[in-house]
């Protein structure tokens, strides 16, 4: 069973005590740091059994976070058990196959998590398909490509030339909701490119134009 984890040094001085269920032979734990780039530092070290964040740790809100990683193609069709520890008791809407703890976490729940590997079915976040002119800034560059589909993490784009993969841009891109039209300018990442199509994962968007594309994608 391989574990991902995103925790404190507290936390996995626990995991490391005589009986606890990750104390396990069979577990093979990869610890990451939070960071800005968390999330293509997890996607780039393969597939999980067990996620486990703490949100202090995030620079991002949970639940965004854990979205953006099950939007991506090679986690959607993993039936993964995301934990989601925190410090306090969570009362927002629940992620699907999420378990929400409050610190500490004891080895029973822990256990019950284990067991529970195998009989859920993980969802993705919605992806729309369009076919949208967008603008990107590229290197200094105004260039004019378009957007293939979309998420609230992301998008696909085509465009006629080279970019490369890891350069921060720029982009902006009109949406239609009933007869008002928006414009959502956002900062990304050029994370994948095939031929002359490119991924492209959102690191920064004001929240107002993040709620307008979430109406938009799931309308």
């Amino acid at each position: 069973m391989k574990l991902f984890a995103v925790v404190s040094e507290q936390e996995k001085n626990n995991w490391c005590k005589p009986g606890h269920p990750f104390n396990r032979s069979d577990i093979k734990i990869v610890y990451f740091l939070g960071g800005y780039d968390l999330k293509e530092r997890l996607l780039k070290s393969g597939l999980p059994d067990i996620l486990i964040v703490e949100d202090s740790l995030l620079f991002q809100k949970p639940e965004e976070f854990l979205w953006d990683l099950r939007e991506i193609k090679s986690w959607e069709k993993v039936q993964t058990v995301l934990i989601y520890a925190k410090s306090e008791t969570y009362s927002g809407a629940k992620q699907p196959n999420t378990h929400y703890f409050t610190m500490p976490v004891s080895p029973a729940q822990y256990e019950e998590v284990i067991k529970s590997i195998g009989k859920v079915v993980s969802r993705r976040y919605p992806r729309k398909e369009i076919n949208a002119p967008c603008k990107l800034v590229y290197f200094a560059k105004s260039i004019d490509c378009t957007i293939r589909d979309l998420s609230l993490s992301g998008c696909r784009i085509d465009y006629d030339g080279e970019l490369k993969t890891g350069t921060v841009v720029q982009l902006a891109f009109g949406i239609n909701l009933g007869t008002k039209r928006f414009v959502i300018k956002t900062t990304a990442k050029i994370v994948r490119s095939v031929k002359n199509e490119y991924g492209l994962n959102f690191l920064s968007m004001e929240s107002n134009d993040r709620n307008l594309l979430s109406s938009f994608i799931r309308g």
